[in-house]
């Protein structure tokens, strides 16, 4: 059986052939396209194969990956002609030998045998190159070497998934076996076949579209010498993908390429597939996206089209939206601006001052060395605007919104909680730039002590570490919110330098709030139903106005917004028992009272 290969011999082929530069940070996709490039290069053993996983969504790219690299190594070769065979698994499995294993080894050696045959005739215009180097593309592993379900699951808990794993058995032993020949086992070829055919490397690259944990244990451990799994796009791939794909300006291209982070790249194409629809079928007739002059406006509609494409693409039935839509921490919000949270102006200017900006002019800040903020922790009574405040910041910034739902995250077995909370901050930083939010954090993370359960312990320990890693890194634009009603209750260690440092008060709205919020609702929401009172318009809209700001002193936002409710809600009956009979202004006042009451019950 021949020896496993360490991964310190294939970057080695890479330098030797320079695929791919030195000194440069890759991403997942360039540096499989290197690796695989690389090893079709200047793999210096013909007789033993080498085995690649590459794992990752499905639509993620990677057969694509297989076709650049291979694309790539044929014109940086001179003395190797580069093949690529899919030998047919179904065919292989679909007769049996005496022995009862399957025919894989008979198909792939009659695939490389054929495919080296068919290009020798047809490449005599390189006559110098004299080996061939083989890429066997084993695609859709998932349906065969996944890992089984755990058989003691029931049991709950960490134990009970080491044990079932450690005696779960393949669903396709027999195909797990024959592929560990294969690779590890009886070489493919003699010496004399390998010099008869000029075969100088045999790469086998298994594509699975799942996550590398999916994968069977046994399969994971035995059969490759290497597993690289390929993250959703990065922010500026995703930029590069939209101005190949579409004749959409720069500018939005970058607002599409701020909101799509997770999708996959076959969810980026229909992205933009939509864009085309709703520019076009908006070009004429919708003037929240005509052209502006002023930089600002540009940006809003900008950021407004972005918003609407990507509303448009998870609301649609295909397999990537319904991959997005299930992934962690994803939730649809709308879009809320800074003009839709009424009051809380300084606030409002001190968020802008301290996130907003910096993140902003994100590289006039690294070239001064300075790192932004990437914690902010809001408190302030129930109700004040936090939740608001967050999405609004996320809108801004045109980012991605990625929730934490806490109850979900405490309710999880022991272990289970800590590794959701790390899918939760993997998902961020693939859809960065990202808003990361986080409610009632005092329910899980307040003061450690000995009311304090292991569970939470290690769960707490889990959040401090992950705001750590992501304060320093630099290559993702996070920033985590947390939103608490009793500040006092946390743990200090979440309140240090480089956690959640910055710490804004939302207080109860102040009377200018109150009017804000309430001429927002009865001169917008309500005017065209008000349009239709027997009473003068302007007065009752003042009357009202007055009334809810002066019978609403220390409400939060959300009392105040009940209480307007109920109010519409109690005319809305009264019309309608009454057969539309005519109320005066001295009965909406009335109303008006008697709805501030049930304001000050409700919270």
């Amino acid at each position: 059986m021949s020896a496993p290969v360490h991964d310190e011999t294939m970057p080695r082929a890479m330098d030797t052939n320079q695929i791919v530069p030195k000194h440069q940070i890759f991403s997942s996709f360039e540096y499989a396209v290197g690796l695989i490039g690389g090893t079709i290069c200047g793999w210096p053993f013909p007789g033993r194969p080498v085995s690649l996983l590459l794992c990752g969504p499905s639509g993620n790219g990677k057969s694509h990956v297989v076709r650049t690299a291979l694309r790539r190594a044929a014109i940086a070769s001179s003395s190797r002609h580069v093949v690529e065979v899919q030998p047919s698994i179904s065919t292989a499995m679909s007769r049996c030998r005496p022995d009862g294993g399957t025919l894989l080894r008979r198909e792939v050696r009659r695939s490389v045998c054929d495919a080296i045959r068919n290009a020798s005739a047809l490449s005599i215009e390189e006559l110098d190159k004299s080996e061939f180097a083989v890429v066997v593309v084993l695609d859709r592993m998932e349906l065969f070497v996944s890992a089984p379900v755990d058989a003691g699951k029931d049991l709950g808990g960490v134990v009970a998934s080491r044990m079932s794993s450690a005696s779960a058995v393949p669903h396709h032993p027999t195909l797990v076996a024959d592929l560990y020949d294969i690779i590890r086992g009886r070489p493919l070829f003699s010496a004399d076949e390998l010099k008869q055919l000029g075969l100088a490397c045999v790469l086998f690259v298994t594509l699975f579209a799942g996550a590398y944990e999916d994968v069977d244990s046994f399969v994971r451990t035995k059969l490759f010498d290497k597993h690289i799994s390929l993250k959703t796009p990065t922010e500026e791939e995703r930029i590069q993908f939209f101005n190949g794909c579409t004749s959409m300006p720069a500018s939005i291209c970058g607002a599409l390429a701020a909101r799509t982070g997770g999708v996959t790249y076959r969810g980026l194409r229909e992205v933009a597939h939509c864009v085309d629809a709703i520019v076009h079928r908006n070009e004429n007739d919708d003037n929240e996206l005509a052209p502006r002059t002023d930089d600002a406006a540009r940006k809003e509609v900008m950021a407004t089209l972005a918003w609407r494409t990507v509303r448009a693409f998870t609301c649609s039935a295909s397999m990537a939206a319904q991959e997005f839509r299930g992934a962690a921490g994803y939730v649809d919000i709308q879009q809320t601006r800074w003009s839709d949270v009424a009051g809380l102006a300084a606030v409002k200017a001190t968020l802008q001052r301290i996130v907003l900006r910096p993140l902003g002019q994100r590289a006039v800040y690294d070239h001064f060395g300075l790192r932004p903020t990437t914690g902010l922790l809001l408190h302030g009574p129930p109700g004040t605007g936090k939740t608001m405040l967050a999405r609004a910041l996320a809108t801004e910034l045109n980012a991605s919104f990625v929730y934490m739902d806490l109850p979900q995250l405490m309710q999880a077995e022991v272990g289970e909680s800590e590794r959701r909370l790390r899918e939760l901050f993997g998902a961020a930083r693939e859809r960065s730039p990202c808003v990361m939010f986080v409610d009632e954090l005092e329910a899980a993370f307040g003061v450690r002590g000995s009311s304090q359960c292991v569970h939470e312990a290690r769960l707490a320990s889990q959040l401090l570490h992950m705001l750590d890693v992501a304060h320093e890194d630099t290559a993702h634009n996070i920033v985590f919110v947390g939103a608490t009603n009793m500040v006092h209750s946390l743990d200090a260690e979440l309140l240090r330098a480089g956690r959640l440092d910055t710490v804004v008060e939302v207080p109860l709205p102040d009377c200018e709030a109150r009017r804000a919020l309430a001429e927002s609702v009865v001169k917008g929401q309500w005017a065209a139903w008000l349009r239709h009172m027997p009473a003068p318009l302007q007065p009752l809209e003042e009357k009202l106005v007055s009334e809810f700001v002066d019978g609403s002193t220390a409400f939060s936002g959300a009392q105040l917004r009940h209480a307007m409710n109920v109010y519409a809600l109690r005319i809305l009956k009264r019309l309608q028992q009454h057969d539309g009979a005519t109320v005066t202004q001295d009965e909406h006042v009335n109303e008006v009272r008697l709805a501030l009451q049930s304001g000050m019950r409700c919270c």
